[in-house]
């Protein structure tokens, strides 16, 4: 009994009272919960400038560069873990764990080659933009190291 007037009732009172300027009426329509949320995402990663002594006509991602790293082909969460901690004590410019850090990620997942210049950098982008064509916003350089052969 009571249900048919309030099937009524609900509707009228929800269009009935939304201002001019809002589409919705918190809690009669709420449909664009996550409608602002921002869509852009950074990482850490490297970008290799040159292999062996030989420059790169330009720098390359290294999960780009599979035929040249054996790392690059597996995706290894543990390299990107051991990145954004290498990020963080570079912006502290903690340089003790730099270098702990930096010998880490060039013997195990730099040693396919002998030398290489490389940059630690953050990428910015859109994830679908990314997926679709590949685009990269923004890089910004954290620091540039280079791995030396061994004598």
């Amino acid at each position: 009994m009571l249900l048919a007037p309030l099937l009524i009732a609900y509707p009228v009172i929800s269009v009935a009272t939304i201002p001019g300027n809002r589409t919705e009426l918190f809690p009669f329509f709420c449909w664009s919960l996550f409608s602002d949320t921002s869509s852009d995402r950074s990482d850490v990663t490297l970008r290799i400038r040159s292999i062996d002594g030989e420059l790169l006509s330009e720098p390359r991602l290294f999960y780009d560069m599979s035929q040249e790293f054996a790392a690059a082909r597996v995706g290894d969460a543990k390299f990107s873990k051991l990145l954004d901690q290498l990020a963080y004590f570079v912006r502290r410019d903690d340089r003790g764990n730099v270098a702990r850090l930096r010998s880490l990620v060039e013997a195990n997942f730099l040693s396919d080659v002998e030398s290489v210049d490389y940059d630690l950098v953050r990428i910015y982008y859109d994830p679908i933009e990314r997926y679709q064509s590949g685009e990269i916003k923004r890089v910004a350089v954290l620091w540039s190291f280079s791995k030396a052969p061994l004598p």
